[in-house]
């Protein structure tokens, strides 16, 4: 194989593995929804972990690709393609990373507010049972 061949290779690798990975962020988009506190813990685990096989392949093809890009030898137009659909999907996978993470940020604070709220419930009712064993202590001392 010549070092176009796997450049050519590791540059349709990366447009793939950029494509899988907006996959996996919209498929975590739609798992965390409308209601982020409540979504399915199973499939939201499967596609993050579907996101971070894509994120660690991309790092590893990026020690290929990354050099010749930088350093703007020639290339051809197949490879200028991929190179051109791989920086499209890169900028759609940060924009959808940058919505999950206001999704995930809403869902936790959505969750330590119906958190304190169960705190707070939990202490108005024990507030409740003292004042209503001391009004039993005092029915029973009037009578």
């Amino acid at each position: 194989m010549t070092d176009h061949d796997a450049l050519a290779a590791a540059s349709r690798r990366e447009r793939e593995l950029y494509a899988e990975l907006v996959a996996a962020y919209e498929t975590l988009g739609r798992v965390l929804g409308d209601a982020p506190e409540a979504c399915d813990m199973d499939a939201l685990m499967a596609a993050q972990a579907r996101a971070d096989v894509a994120a660690a392949a991309l790092r590893a093809v990026s020690a290929t690709v990354a050099p010749v890009r930088l350093a703007g030898e020639p290339v051809s137009a197949a490879i200028r393609a991929d190179w051109e659909a791989s920086a499209a999907l890169a900028a759609d996978a940060a924009a959808r990373n940058a919505t999950l993470v206001q999704l995930a940020s809403a869902g936790r604070d959505a969750t330590g507010a119906r958190l304190a709220r169960l705190a707070t419930d939990r202490r108005a009712q024990a507030a409740y049972g003292r004042a209503a064993a001391r009004r039993l202590v005092l029915a029973d001392a009037r009578a």
